[in-house]
């Protein structure tokens, strides 16, 4: 219902909102991929908003649904972009964000010190 509210007065960042809130009850049901097409649609819709401080928040719930279907790949690659968000705004990243940072880091070099479970990648 949100997202045809937002849809229908053109609101973007409504819209990719409601796609993320979607995401996020798919997440919950253990629906990985589902959640990450809402979260990658929600992603572009702020990008094309021009939103960068929703586009990272779409990037932050697309990290836990790599993660989580153990898509490594694309993993870094939306930690790396939600990273140059954070920079370009001039804001902290999330803690989502640091964490997996710190996991990719140890998958790299070998050493994995941080360790990822399902609840800290979905509640941080």
């Amino acid at each position: 219902m949100a997202q045809a509210i937002s849809m229908s007065e053109g609101d973007l960042t409504g819209e990719a909102q409601a796609l993320i809130d979607l995401g996020c009850i798919y997440l919950r049901q253990e629906q990985y991929g589902l959640a990450e097409e809402q979260f990658a649609q929600a992603r572009t819709l702020c990008a094309l908003a021009t939103d960068e401080e929703a586009e990272a928040e779409a990037l932050d719930w697309l990290m836990p649904a790599a993660f989580l279907q153990r898509k490594f790949d694309d993993l870094r690659s939306y930690c790396m972009d939600a990273c140059g968000i954070y920079t370009r705004l001039g804001k902290p990243m999330s803690k989502r964000c640091v964490e997996i940072s710190d996991f990719l880091r140890g998958l790299e070099d070998g050493t994995q010190h941080a360790r990822l479970t399902p609840k800290l990648v979905l509640y941080n």
